[in-house]
């Protein structure tokens, strides 16, 4: 009869539990937003931003307190949020298509993630998450928009948070 020896079955216990609890990276991250999100898209049901479950799942919670304290500002105000649409495509009509999804950079706790597409116009967008690893799983703390025209913006500064 052949027996592995504790340590060597402990060790690979180990190995095996550490490589099954990896969190997606970063960039699968984005792709699963953009999953989640294709209902908006698709005009069948409201996406990320109009389900709270996807975005605790996907905005990190720092993000997360910047969106509620402007929906609530805008409640009280009888007002739209300052982030009307979705910002994942930077449009309140869902017409965006060829979406291209590149890893930036990856250091520690931080990413960033690249995806590139085009607005239904032909013309291209870059959107750059900065993502952050929180409570396990890769989150957006910010998006960045850069447009067509060289301009640029982002969710943070949209909100007015540092």
């Amino acid at each position: 009869m052949f027996r592995i020896p504790l340590t060597a079955a402990a060790v690979t216990l180990v190995v095996a539990s550490a490589a099954a609890a990896a969190p997606p990276g970063p960039l699968d991250t984005v792709k699963a937003v953009y999953a989640a999100d294709a209902p908006y898209r698709n005009n069948t049901g409201p996406g990320v931003m109009g389900d709270d479950k996807l975005r605790a799942r996907f905005f990190s919670g720092a993000l997360l307190a910047g969106l509620k304290k402007d929906e609530d500002r805008a409640a009280k105000a009888n007002e739209p949020p300052t982030i009307e649409g979705d910002p994942f495509i930077d449009e309140q009509e869902p017409d965006a298509r060829d979406f291209k999804f590149s890893l930036v950079s990856q250091k520690g706790n931080g990413a960033k993630v690249l995806v590139n597409f085009d607005r239904g116009d032909k013309t291209r967008e870059d959107v750059t998450y900065s993502m952050v690893l929180e409570g396990g799983a890769w989150r957006i703390d910010d998006i960045g928009y850069k447009y067509a025209d060289g301009s640029t913006d982002s969710m943070r500064k949209t909100l007015g948070m540092k």
